[in-house]
């Protein structure tokens, strides 16, 4: 048994026609209705909204078709284990976080009865292996580095229309943040350019106790540890008393890294201070061996 498709390719592509055909008479009635002075700023708010719901919809309707015709293959009915045909058992959505907000998509769920293995053949394929996009990702981080969890759910509704809550944002600039770390670390072009920068190294490591507020509202503290290096031309000679005052160059090049310690690991009671500072030691030391690396030392 195969899964049963309720368009064909032109019957998609006919309705993706007729909708776009509604949109842009739409686009008309809206002009022909706007006050005086008021034509491009009624367009430009109709097409924010209802121009986004055609993308998404095109998003769906094109990731759906290629779904069917992936799963219309031999080769997809496979046992990827035993290569022995497997059995259709049932269709399953699935909903995926993308740059156009959420989308929903059905794919197969098939299972090969000699190695009990069951699985979604598309999923690897396609990438719904994953919950969110590079491009989902990539947003969220940006606006992540520019406020809070809460103020970054805020500007992606506002700026974006994607709706996830301040605690899913969360999880997914940590999830990215440790892809970026693998990528960087593994990427000698990066690493060339740091060490080929002109200027003398620096190397400032700081720390703070964060307090946050954990998925089900309690609150907690996190020891947060951050360590810049940094290349820099020398700037003129100053006196102790001029330090705070004078000017700089630029740095050359830059170079971050951070670890956050669980709150878990934070003594209670009076030697709470002395143990916490034992315990971010290996911290430090990871902050340090980064700095190393990068330095090529």
């Amino acid at each position: 048994m195969t899964s049963r498709s309720k368009y064909s390719s032109n019957d998609i592509h006919a309705l993706l026609h007729e909708q776009l055909e509604a949109m842009l008479s739409e686009c008309e009635n809206v002009m022909d209705n706007a006050a005086y002075g008021q034509t491009i700023n009624n367009l430009d708010s109709f097409l924010l909204v209802e121009g986004r719901k055609f993308i998404r919809e095109v998003l769906r309707q094109k990731l759906q078709e290629r779904i069917r015709h992936i799963e219309a293959e031999e080769e997809t009915k496979q046992c990827p284990k035993c290569k022995k045909k497997t059995t259709y058992r049932y269709q399953r959505s699935k909903t995926v976080v993308t740059a156009h907000d959420h989308i929903p998509l059905e794919r197969t769920y098939r299972c090969c009865s000699p190695c009990k293995h069951p699985f979604f053949p598309v999923d690897a394929t396609v990438g719904l292996d994953k919950t969110y996009t590079h491009e989902l990702k990539r947003l969220v981080s940006r606006c992540v580095g520019l406020g809070s969890y809460r103020l970054a759910k805020e500007n992606l509704e506002e700026l974006c229309q994607i709706h996830l809550s301040h605690t899913t944002i969360g999880k997914i600039a940590a999830e990215t943040a440790g892809e970026m770390e693998v990528r960087l670390h593994h990427n000698p072009n990066i690493r060339k350019d740091f060490q080929e920068a002109d200027g003398e190294t620096e190397v400032l490591i700081d720390g703070t106790s964060i307090n946050t507020r954990n998925e089900d509202g309690k609150q907690e503290y996190r020891e947060a540890k951050i360590a810049l290096a940094a290349k820099r031309e020398c700037g003129d000679s100053a006196a102790p008393s001029e330090w705070a005052t004078r000017e700089l160059p630029e740095p050359t090049v830059t170079y971050a890294v951070a670890a956050i310690e669980d709150r878990r690991q934070i003594a209670d009671g009076r030697r709470q201070q002395s143990r916490r500072l034992r315990r971010l030691y290996p911290a430090v030391c990871r902050l340090l061996s980064a700095v190393s690396y990068w330095q090529g030392e």
